[in-house]
């Protein structure tokens, strides 16, 4: 899955859980050179009125994840989805 594809099922399973009506909040993790494409898949997905609290993980560094073949799709399928 792709970082649109998981806010859309999240969006869906708090749908189905009866749970979204009642979201104000939202704590978004992931790590920290991915946290501004997760917010802005998030705002698209759910809602601009929901408070989002960024959450960037740090056990993980950017220096060899864009070397890796499948991160390298995900990337350009995203990019696709952005235009």
């Amino acid at each position: 899955k792709n970082t649109f594809q998981n806010a859309l099922l999240s969006k869906s399973f708090l749908h189905q859980s009866g749970e979204f009506s009642n979201l104000h909040t939202v704590m978004l993790i992931s790590s920290i050179w991915h946290m501004a494409r997760v917010l802005f898949w998030m705002k698209k997905s759910f809602s601009q009125e929901i408070k989002y609290i960024c959450c960037p993980e740090t056990m993980t560094t950017p220096s060899d994840w864009h070397l890796n073949l499948y991160n390298q799709s995900r990337i350009r399928v995203e990019h696709g989805l952005y235009k």
